[in-house]
């Protein structure tokens, strides 16, 4: 009767034995993935937004998601010694906000689909950033030196005047 009979005891050795060869089939089949094979992975597809508002809660969650991620990255790509937290998180702020503009400029009935695709892009630039598909010098021109970023854009203003003349055809000496 097997309620009767005493349990069978198993050695602590044969176990330990066993447990081993249960883990090492399992790290057979799933083998460790890298930090940038991970971020490489398929991201799952969010729904898109019901309204406006749902949007932009989405919108603040993600910069709250990249001023939380703002130490790591200062400290990954070395830029303690160019600028602080509270410039950056202000120019990422700033980024953001133009962008928003850019959005309010579409009929209201389309606005949650234009927000949704401008944050899928920038989650996309963020994993970008966080898994080092950038190098510093990218960081410095797009998000501390606003200067660079205004002569991106093809602002005249940020021009010299050496430049302007050069541009313009004119020809100027240096000495």
């Amino acid at each position: 009767d097997m309620f009767t009979r005493p349990a069978r005891r198993v050695a602590p050795r044969a176990f330990a034995a066993s447990t081993r060869a249960l883990h090492a089939s399992r790290a057979a089949h799933t083998a460790p993935m890298g930090q940038s094979e991970i971020l490489s992975q398929p991201r799952p597809l969010q729904t898109p937004s019901q309204d406006i508002r749902e949007a932009e809660r989405r919108g603040r969650d993600f910069f709250r998601r990249i001023c939380r991620a703002i130490p790591q990255v200062m400290e990954d790509y070395q830029l303690k010694e160019i600028t602080t937290q509270d410039h950056l998180r202000r120019s990422i702020g700033e980024l953001l906000r133009a962008n928003m503009g850019e959005v309010a400029r579409h009929p209201a009935e389309v606005r949650p689909g234009v927000l949704d695709q401008a944050l899928m892009r920038a989650e996309e630039e963020y994993i970008a950033v966080v898994s080092h598909h950038f190098q510093r010098h990218h960081l410095i021109t797009n998000f501390v030196n606003s200067a660079c970023r205004e002569s991106k854009d093809g602002s005249k203003a940020a021009q010299s005047s050496f430049l302007k003349d050069f541009l313009g055809g004119g020809v100027r000496e240096l000495n």
